[in-house]
């Protein structure tokens, strides 16, 4: 409950207290304390900083300090108290109806209409501070002015406040638009926790009212409502995210089960019958990555690459399967022909997105090829996988790419060799004695191959390239040539080492 010296004031007004009404204006500037929960008649130990105490004093300047009110009279003290305490009195009976009322509104809107926009709508009316709602992991959900988007946080003057049912925690924040009324104040922010992470929040500025002058009750009311919608919001969410990962898993994996795929197609409102492409992301852990915080960055990953990818196309499903993020892209949204291209441009935004949110993580993308009808959409998602284990060939395994199946006409030529199941065959026997004899004895002449021919054949390249001395290189050449017959003079010859090496690699992997 909170009793301001200016909401006692209005209220000494409206019930014609002019006695007391005129002693608080002239004494209110001259009074330090900002709130009142009591008032007392005394002559000293004026200790309690919420009371107001009268005390009747020949005082000739009429002098005031602190929470004390000095009067010349012991009548004009014991009428002015009088009617402060019935102030008072009137004011806790209003507070508690207040309460009262509020709550059973909250309660009737949780209950019979859980809505989270009207729940901030009858908060404004009761307090006019800005409220912003972020979504699982810190997507806007619900704002109330456009300037809380962008603020920066002091981290140096965070709190927690514990409340009778809840808990928040208060920290300055500085706006960075030209719109806002004032520059800074307080955030209260009250988190919402599922699974043990924080999945979401409530925040609370108190740029109208100010924190000091808030009141608690009606604070604590109105976010125990909106975390309780919160957190039905997150439950639903979850329910929903596992019927979309368990149908996209049988689309791929369970692709003969026809009736019960398409059920499941009709419910998410999937046409069966359109062309689609599967994109995979790929996120690259560090290697001491504890697992519950790579968990709980796979899923922020995930809402992220969700959140912006509906901005574009709304008809996409986007899940995960343990820590990769798949995009089940419907093509031709909005326009009749939709090249690779647009796809590629496409997937560029996400990984710009992707490295500017988590800038410790690499993402390696691949893009399956567009195929008709979800009967099709394993061979994409193989392809996308295909094109990743590839393009971690071409670019390094722990660094960021994007690749498209329809784009290399080679992967094509490998993916299809291992289906027909001539992969092998195509490997010269020789490049196979090159790995062994490296295993057996611990040599790099298969790295030192493989280097020379990158480098089109110039030792001194290939020398620099591994990090070995120019004269070690052409010794290593020399070997491979004379001790394991590789004839790299010739260019057909040339072709099927590299062809071979190519082969091998992605076998390995």
């Amino acid at each position: 409950m909170l009793r301001t010296l200016n909401t006692i004031l209005d209220m000494s007004k409206e019930r014609g207290y002019e006695e007391l009404s005129a002693v608080l204006e002239y004494a209110m500037p001259q009074l330090t304390l900002r709130k009142v929960s009591n008032a007392e008649i005394a002559t000293e130990n004026f200790t309690e900083p919420d009371t107001l105490y009268f005390c009747c004093q020949n005082v000739s300047d009429g002098h005031h300090q602190g929470n004390v009110i000095y009067f010349d009279g012991e009548a004009e003290m014991h009428k002015a108290a009088y009617q402060m305490m019935s102030v008072l009195y009137d004011s806790e009976k209003l507070w508690y109806e207040k309460v009262i009322e509020t709550n059973l509104r909250f309660n009737d809107i949780t209950l019979k209409a859980p809505d989270i926009i009207t729940m901030i709508k009858y908060f404004n009316q009761l307090m006019q501070n800005p409220v912003i709602i972020y979504d699982e992991f810190f997507n806007i959900s619900a704002i109330t002015h456009e300037y809380l988007r962008e603020y920066d946080e002091d981290e140096t003057d965070i709190q927690r406040h514990e409340m009778r049912n809840l808990f928040y925690y208060k920290q300055r924040v500085i706006f960075q638009s030209e719109d806002c009324p004032k520059k800074s104040c307080n955030r209260l922010l009250f988190p919402v926790i599922s699974e043990g992470m924080w999945k979401g929040y409530l925040a609370i500025f108190d740029m109208e009212t100010p924190y000091e002058d808030m009141d608690m009750m009606i604070l604590e009311i109105f976010a125990n409502s909106a975390l309780t919608e919160m957190r039905r919001r997150l439950d639903l969410l979850n329910v929903e995210k596992k019927f979309i990962s368990d149908f996209v898993y049988d689309v791929i994996y369970r692709k003969e089960d026809r009736d019960e795929i398409d059920r499941r197609a009709k419910r998410l409102h999937v046409a069966k019958d359109a062309e689609y492409v599967m994109i995979a992301i790929n996120p690259l852990w560090a290697d001491d990555q504890k697992k519950a915080e790579s968990e709980f960055m796979n899923d922020r990953i995930m809402s992220s690459v969700q959140n912006y990818n509906k901005e574009y196309f709304e008809q996409d499903i986007v899940t995960k399967f343990n820590t990769s993020i798949y995009i089940l892209h419907k093509v031709k949204q909005h326009q009749e022909e939709e090249s690779y291209d647009h796809i590629k441009n496409h997937c560029e935004k996400i990984m710009k997105m992707l490295e500017e949110l988590f800038v410790k993580i690499p993402f390696q993308i691949g893009i399956g090829e567009i195929v008709g009808g979800l009967v099709n959409v394993s061979n994409s998602f193989h392809q996308a996988w295909a094109t990743i284990s590839y393009g971690e060939i071409l670019n390094g395994k722990k660094q960021s790419f994007i690749a498209c199946y329809a784009d290399d006409s080679l992967l094509k030529l490998f993916g299809r060799l291992n289906e027909i199941g001539c992969l092998e065959e195509m490997i010269p026997e020789n490049l196979r004695k090159i790995c062994q004899y490296d295993l057996k004895n611990h040599t790099e002449f298969y790295q030192t191959l493989k280097a020379y021919l990158n480098c089109n054949c110039n030792a001194k390249k290939a020398a620099e390239k591994i990090f070995v001395h120019y004269k070690t290189m052409l010794y290593r050449i020399e070997k491979i040539k004379n001790t394991f017959e590789i004839d790299l003079e010739d260019s057909n010859s040339r072709l099927l080492v590299e062809l071979g090496i190519q082969l091998l690699d992605i076998k390995q992997k």
